[in-house]
């Protein structure tokens, strides 16, 4: 299951976002959030962890890049994926590693393939792995082998 927080506070994009996830075959677990600021207390307090986070980028008070960045800090691992009417936050939004960047409005098929590419991407991370020596002659290198 893959654990996603929206952060949304525009109420019709964020019922279109909301039907958007519900229609994909991904398993997940979805909390909503209109601005960042009960998002970034939930996730500094230790309340809630997330894999994924749909972010908008005009939100009032902290914007969306601000938000990330806070997030990114918290957990460099996070799959941060923008979605804004915006295109002026391309740079910002690449000097943070998102995942994407989607502009609004989010077309069902655009939405279901980075939500699937996300997933695999989260899949493989959580997967457990073995680490074993590879050789004799050189005990320091190490293979990784996904279970």
């Amino acid at each position: 299951m893959i654990h996603i927080a929206v952060c949304e506070d525009n109420a019709a994009d964020l019922a279109h976002l909301r039907s958007l996830l519900c229609q994909t075959k991904i398993l997940c677990d979805i909390t909503e959030y209109t601005s960042a600021e009960p998002l970034l207390l939930d996730l500094e307090n230790g309340q809630k962890h997330f894999d994924l986070f749909l972010l908008d980028i005009l939100l009032p008070g902290r914007n969306g890049v601000e938000t990330a960045r806070r997030i990114r800090w918290l957990d460099e691992k996070a799959v941060l994926i923008f979605l804004t009417v915006s295109e002026d936050f391309y740079r910002e939004a690449f000097d943070l590693y998102a995942f994407h960047y989607l502009i609004k409005p989010i077309r069902p098929a655009d939405l279901t393939e980075v939500l699937t590419k996300a997933a695999e991407q989260i899949s493989a991370r959580k997967k457990p792995c073995l680490s074993c020596p590879t050789d004799r002659n050189l005990s320091s290198a190490r293979r990784t082998f996904s279970i």
